[in-house]
């Protein structure tokens, strides 16, 4: 079951071994021990696998498409198992993170809490993500006033539109956030920008530039990339102290729309497995036609030759092409061995 999915931008100045680092870093720095995979001790390798059958982090490199994937896996006791992957395309400059659990026949519940990855917390740390046309990848929110009203009303006026989603929260009748807006946008790194209503007070103004479609007193907006999807409103009911039911319909409707969002296959671990494989069939049979040219050449020659000689000369040569033909004949089969393993 795919819980989390998220294509980001990335900034020219990650390199290979900087995002192999990361990850790696991700790992051991891991707030639970149970997570950490003792033993890495990378020298740049592309192309290599660390841990056991239940805990593991693998690195593979496919350089037709300038591509390096990362998965992490972890089995739970229950038979659950956790693939996290992250797949850096350095020819877009784009990396796909998701985030998978699925289960094996031992498994028997399912715990539906999640988190988000912390590896994207990194990214933004290190600098390595690309602004959304005017606005920070973060995960903090981004706060509305006086002098940036201009940037909510272009975005519910359709004037601009963003690659992740855009949440607008409004603040509500008593000049309070409707919602845990730091948790949010926690929560949605990576996924949305989250803009804050500072107060209540510029309702009036948003209101004109907006003709009245603005959201507010805790109204909460979704604006999407895509313009034939619109915008969701979801309205705040009054109650003590921050709306927990509110935050939590948000982040799933949010994370949804993310996780719905086609990606090529290439930014996939299974993706990228796969074409691996391929190029390594194709490989193998165009040495295995080579080597069969070679063959056809060979006995030519050997037959022309065979036609100018004398009987003993003749017999000679005989075997000789003989023992060449039986060497060729095991070269090949090893061919059919090997391609018969990769399909």
């Amino acid at each position: 079951m795919l819980l989390f999915s998220t294509i980001l931008d990335i900034n020219a100045s990650m390199k290979k071994d900087d995002f192999i680092r990361l990850v790696i870093e991700w790992n051991q720095g891991s707030p639970y021990t149970s997570n950490i995979i003792p033993g890495i001790d990378w020298h740049g390798e592309r192309n290599i696998r660390y841990g056991n059958d239940k805990l593991w982090l693998a690195i593979e490199e496919y350089r037709n498409q300038n591509v390096i994937a990362v998965r992490y896996e972890k089995q739970e006791e229950d038979g659950s198992i956790w693939d996290t992957d992250y797949v850096m395309n350095f020819s877009a400059m784009k990396m796909a993170v998701r985030l998978d659990r699925s289960y094996t026949q031992e498994a028997l519940f399912t715990d539906p809490k999640f988190s988000t990855p912390h590896f994207i917390t990194l990214l933004i740390e290190r600098r390595y993500l690309k602004d959304d046309g005017n606005l920070p990848v973060s995960r903090d929110p981004e706060f509305i006033d006086e002098d940036n009203l201009e940037l909510v009303s272009d975005i519910i006026n359709g004037r601009r539109k963003y690659k992740l989603l855009v949440v607008y929260i409004s603040s509500t009748y008593y000049d309070e956030d409707p919602v845990n807006v730091k948790v949010l946008a926690g929560r949605l790194k990576g996924v949305a920008h989250v803009l804050v209503q500072k107060s209540n007070v510029t309702n009036l103004r948003l209101k004109d530039m907006c003709d009245s479609k603005n959201e507010y007193y805790g109204a909460i907006g979704i604006y999407y990339p895509n313009q034939a999807i619109g915008h969701r409103r979801y309205l705040y009911r009054s109650s003590i102290g921050y709306d927990s039911f509110l935050l939590e319909k948000v982040i799933r409707v949010a994370i949804q729309y993310s996780n719905s969002q086609m990606i090529d296959t290439l930014y996939t671990w299974q993706g990228v497995n796969n074409a691996l494989l391929r190029d390594r069939l194709v490989s193998q049979r165009e040495e295995r036609l080579a080597a069969e040219a070679a063959q056809k050449r060979a006995e030519q020659e050997a037959t022309h030759l065979l036609d100018t000689l004398d009987e003993e000369g003749r017999r000679i040569r005989k075997q000789a092409l003989d023992d060449a033909r039986t060497e060729a004949d095991k070269i090949l089969d090893g061919f059919d061995e090997d391609m018969t393993r990769l399909q």
